[in-house]
């Protein structure tokens, strides 16, 4: 290998690579395959199936199976108390589950549901270092990334890099984007588009910590994309090794080509709107001001209410911004 080629392999950083595998528009994601129980008190129902990351109708974990020697008396309790039937893997919970269909009685019975929230593995100990998935995110033009293949190794432009005092994020766009937000297009739907890393600067990560943070980063998503798209499958990575994955659901439109205000080639400057947006989060007030901004932003994108209702919301949106920054901000009065 060429000496300048070997110098720039080794100056190169390697992309993340996805926590999941999702190679088909809307596939189904598989979470778990085995025995797994729903328990409400001290009563438990032992099912053998499968859990799974779904898309529609609505984006969540779902989970099938067969459950042995069950009769109706004893399922009709998990069906009147959904919020307090709990779905175990290994003696471990993974999230709060409710029952949707229930069949083939007496000897049996198939039965699926759904999970609120769903965290496999265990959620209170802190990492490393965090990886996650975003679907549906728009191109970018971004910085150099490595990627090992079979005969040698790829150089592409993937990166976008969000950095400020406390942490570090990385995310890259994946081998083929063009063709993958093709097949998104015709499809619609969902497709994992982008791959990312986040650290801490300074201590571990919690899982807790990353609510606040990753709906900050959602939004500033929202912002860059002009439609919903959030971190999904996040893991938590401690010596290489994955703690807890969590498969939560969260807001994520279903693929629109929309426009949106960032350039496709240039990401100059994005790194310190990050740093701005997350100074500007960490103030309640004005958290709530960023949160109803970028909702009638995204509606109005979505022309929503069609365009007399799109004009109706990009009005509102610049009396909010206007209200926030000269009336609250700069204290400058109106008279």
């Amino acid at each position: 290998m060429a000496e300048w080629k070997e110098e720039l392999l080794n100056n190169t950083p390697p992309i993340t690579t996805f926590p999941v595998k999702m190679d088909q528009v809307n596939e189904s994601i598989l979470i778990y395959e085995g025995k797994f129980e729903l328990k409400l008190g001290s009563k438990v129902i032992a099912i053998t199936g499968k859990l799974h990351f779904e898309w529609f109708p609505t984006l969540g974990s779902k989970f099938s199976g067969t459950a042995v020697n069950v009769s109706f008396f004893n399922v009709m309790p998990f069906f009147n108390e959904p919020d307090k039937v709990d779905l175990l893997i290994d003696g471990v919970t993974f999230g709060n589950a409710k029952l949707t269909e229930v069949a083939d009685f007496p000897t049996g019975a198939n039965m699926e549901g759904t999970v609120s929230y769903g965290v496999r593995g265990d959620k209170s100990i802190p990492v490393k270092k965090v990886k996650f998935a975003i679907p549906n995110l728009r191109s970018f033009f971004g910085n150099v990334t490595k990627e090992g293949i079979e005969f040698g190794e790829r150089v592409s432009r993937t990166r976008i890099t969000f950095e400020n005092e406390d942490y570090l994020i990385v995310i890259d766009k994946r081998h083929k984007y063009e063709d993958f937000r093709k097949e998104l297009k015709n499809k619609g739907g969902y497709l994992l588009l982008y791959s990312g890393e986040l650290t801490k600067k300074k201590n571990n990560i919690r899982l807790e910590e990353l609510n606040n943070l990753f709906r900050c980063f959602s939004n500033f998503l929202w912002f860059l994309n002009g439609r919903r798209c959030s971190p999904l499958f996040v893991q938590g990575i401690y010596e290489d090794e994955v703690i807890w994955t969590e498969y939560s659901r969260t807001l994520v439109d279903q693929f629109k080509n929309v426009s949106s205000w960032p350039q496709k080639h240039d990401i100059n400057g994005l790194n310190e709107l990050w740093q701005n947006f997350y100074l500007i989060w960490e103030n309640d007030n004005d958290k709530d001001f960023l949160i109803s901004a970028i909702h009638w932003y995204i509606e109005a994108n979505a022309i929503s209410g069609y365009v007399e209702g799109a004009i109706i919301m990009s009005q509102t949106a610049l009396e909010l911004i206007y209200n926030w920054l000269l009336i609250e901000k700069k204290k400058i009065n109106q008279w």
